[in-house]
């Protein structure tokens, strides 16, 4: 099995590198991946520019390839350089969760899996969440690898549904809390609406013009059965299908296939 790794964090992150070294146990990985962070770019492909790629390595020294455009336009890239899709599309492990449906469109490691989803290409994107200094700036302290592994592990169960499943499902969401062990548990949710209440910081530059910086409050009022709440409050993994079909089948199967090929609470 040949499987694209790819994230927004860049091919440096140690995300992407915990990642594609438990990848092995499934297939062939092959890295490409942004040279630089992209995140919060969304499902953005390059069209204004030209792609690049070059040769580069991970963390561990894993082959890899950088390549100058928006995590997305790596599903593209795969499929020049190879003249086919991959079999499997794992995106991530992002500095961040990205529960709800505002960071699943917003996000740049969602993206990746969005885009192989479209070409019927089962995909994953596995995030963890961090603390607020450490948003879009991956670091060595957060346990990649317990994630990478017991994800993994995750994504193996998964593969085992059947065909007619992917046919409606875009990607699989696998949300990670903070401290992420073995014990863990593991609720099949949906995904909330949003988490954040955004706003504007409005400051002066030196010359005396505004500029605004975007951020957000985390809501007090997460529904309780939705990805956000689960992994950000009940510290539990949050597995959430994405699909733009309107299903609840979905959420049975998923719950039905993973009581059947891994321990969930």
């Amino acid at each position: 099995m040949d499987i694209l790794v790819s994230n927004d964090d860049g091919v440096g992150s140690p995300g992407i590198d915990a990642l594609a070294r438990h990848a092995k146990s499934l297939g062939n990985p092959i890295i490409i991946a942004p040279g630089s962070q992209r995140s919060a770019g969304g499902k953005s492909l390059t069209f204004h520019k030209p792609l690049r790629m070059s040769k580069a390595q991970t963390l561990s020294g894993l082959h890899a390839y950088s390549m100058n455009g928006n995590p997305a336009d790596s599903i593209l890239l795969y499929n020049h350089v190879y003249q086919k899709d991959p079999d499997l599309v794992l995106s991530g492990i992002n500095s961040g969760e990205n529960s709800s449906l505002h960071s699943i469109l917003t996000s740049g490691t969602c993206a990746v899996s969005l885009e192989a989803g479209l070409r019927n290409v089962p995909s994953f994107a596995l995030s963890i969440d961090v603390p607020e200094n450490m948003f879009f700036k991956p670091g060595q302290e957060t346990k990649y690898d317990a994630v990478a592994r017991i994800g993994v592990k995750l994504v193996q169960a998964l593969l085992k549904l059947p065909t007619s499943y992917w046919d409606q499902v875009l990607f699989i969401n696998l949300n990670f809390p903070r401290q992420t062990t073995q014990d863990t548990p593991i609720k099949i949710v949906p995904p909330a609406k949003y988490k954040y209440v955004n706003y504007l910081i409005e400051r002066e530059d030196p010359r005396g013009e505004k500029y605004y910086w975007l951020w957000g409050e985390l809501r007090k009022d997460l529904e309780p059965n939705t990805d956000s709440f689960q992994v950000l409050r009940n510290r539990s993994i949050a597995v959430t299908p994405v699909s733009f079909h309107s299903n609840p089948k979905l959420i049975q199967m998923t719950q039905d296939i993973l009581s059947k090929n891994f321990e969930i609470s």
